[in-house]
């Protein structure tokens, strides 16, 4: 059934004169496309590209969900690559091909076995490109080796759960560094000769939504435990990524302080970027030049971008269901005029069944506290229970049954986090922000300035 789906949605886009979906919501690759993609990010890029040379401390980066966190990150790591490239005289900084997640931290040896393989590979990967310097790749010799033996092969079998490595063929070819069955052992050594001397730089990995860590208390002991493994080894750098302020919750441990950087707030783009979002994404899927259809414009985007409060990735999923709808409803708007009155259809639609479906199980006391979140700037982005008084309550006890009114219906998402109620982990959810667009509509609700 998926894959009949899909199929579906490459022939429109096809039909329309695309390579593939330009509203691809996930984050943008650390590679040429995704560098000619991203769009009003250049402060925080440099800022991550600065952290990155000036010291040894995990770069970290807080902001909401699908803000384009990580989009950013694989760029400005995508970027310190290309300098090295222009000048050798840069540190080399390879960003990793992998970006992680890890939301159970009971098995950190198993994630750690998954990071080095990952970063193995994207070494393999960067070898022929790195070879071709004057200065060639750090660690080549080593390297050739381990490939010429298919040893990398070998060891991705070890670290995936055989231990069975033979080790008398990695004796034979490089008893300095090989010369064990540990695959971490003699990697990491390895990856410290790569990035030593004029050489200096890493591997760059993202650890992306810490979030999913639920509390600040697991997240810094997901943290600590690594701080003495992973984040350690020299020759492998790390980003870190999360929302609802977790990164200042945790940053504040004594076996924290002094290893994370301040986090680089990431907050939403302007809306005067979306006419470049939307114009770079036609340019570089369409298979000719001024040859791609869509049945909207850039001002549909941006207004889309703005009912669903400036969240890039659910704006890009939805520009996609509603190209699905028209093409599964035979509509083909030609003119600008044709494609905002269809777009603006679909969108009220959209919102008011959304509004519907909820509407018999959210009471008017619920969605008072939901129209407030929605309009208030300091409850818009994201608020804690601690704000009771924000809305008119005189505790905790009042709010807390109305919000779980709210998200039980979809229209907010919450996160409880006993170890630091400050922690501002409730928001609206896409779903919440089209029916906020329908109440809008209505007049049930004041329309937000």
């Amino acid at each position: 059934m998926l894959d009949r789906h899909k199929k579906r949605e490459d022939l429109m886009y096809t039909g329309w004169g695309f390579s593939s979906c330009p509203f691809e919501p996930e984050a943008l690759r650390a590679d040429a496309i995704g560098h000619q993609l991203l769009v009003g990010r250049d402060i925080e890029t440099r800022k991550v590209m600065t952290r990155l040379n000036a010291s040894k401390k995990l770069v970290t980066l807080d902001g909401s969900n699908g803000i384009g966190k990580t989009s950013l990150v694989n760029i400005a790591l995508y970027r310190c690559y290309l300098a090295y490239l222009k000048s050798p005289a840069n540190r080399l900084f390879i960003p990793c091909r992998t970006v992680f997640q890890l939301d159970n931290i009971d098995d950190l040896v198993a994630f750690q076995k998954h990071v080095l393989s990952e970063v193995a590979l994207t070494l393999s990967e960067r070898k022929q490109e790195l070879d071709a310097l004057e200065t060639g790749m750090p660690g080549a010799a080593v390297l050739n080796s381990i490939l010429d033996l298919n040893l990398l092969g070998e060891w991705r079998l070890a670290i995936s759960g055989s231990n069975s490595l033979n080790t008398t063929h990695i004796e034979q070819t490089n008893s300095n560094t090989l010369a064990t069955s540990h695959f971490e052992s003699g990697f990491k050594n390895w990856l410290a000769d790569i990035f030593s001397g004029q050489h200096k730089g890493a591997v760059v990995c993202v650890l992306d939504n810490l979030e999913l860590l639920q509390t600040s208390k697991r997240a810094r002991q997901c943290l600590e435990s690594l701080r003495d493994t992973l984040f350690s080894v020299k020759g492998i750098r790390w980003v870190l990524c999360g929302a609802n302020n977790i990164i200042l919750s945790v940053a504040s441990t004594p076996r924290l302080a002094g290893h994370l950087e301040s986090p680089i707030e990431v907050t939403p783009l302007t809306k005067n970027c979306t006419e470049h979002i939307f114009s770079s994404r036609r340019q570089a899927y369409q298979v000719a030049e001024g040859a791609g259809y869509l049945p909207l414009t850039s001002a549909e985007f941006d207004l889309l971008y703005t009912v669903l409060n400036q969240n890039l990735r659910t704006t890009l999923s939805k520009c996609h269901d509603y190209c699905i709808w028209t093409y599964e409803n035979s509509l083909r708007p030609r003119n600008d005029d044709e494609k905002k009155t269809v777009f603006a259809k679909w969108l009220t639609k959209e919102a008011q069944d959304n509004e519907k479906a909820c509407s018999s199980a959210v009471k008017q006391k619920a969605f008072e506290v939901f129209d407030l979140t929605a309009m208030a700037e300091e409850l818009r982005d994201s608020f804690s229970l601690s704000q009771f008084q924000s809305f008119g309550f005189d505790s905790v006890n009042t709010l807390r049954p109305l919000v779980k009114e709210l998200e039980d219906a979809g229209l907010l998402i919450s996160q409880i986090d006993e170890d630091d109620n400050r922690r501002k982990t409730i928001s609206v959810t896409p779903k919440g922000w089209l029916v906020n667009y329908s109440r809008i509509l209505s007049g049930k609700t004041a329309i937000r300035k």
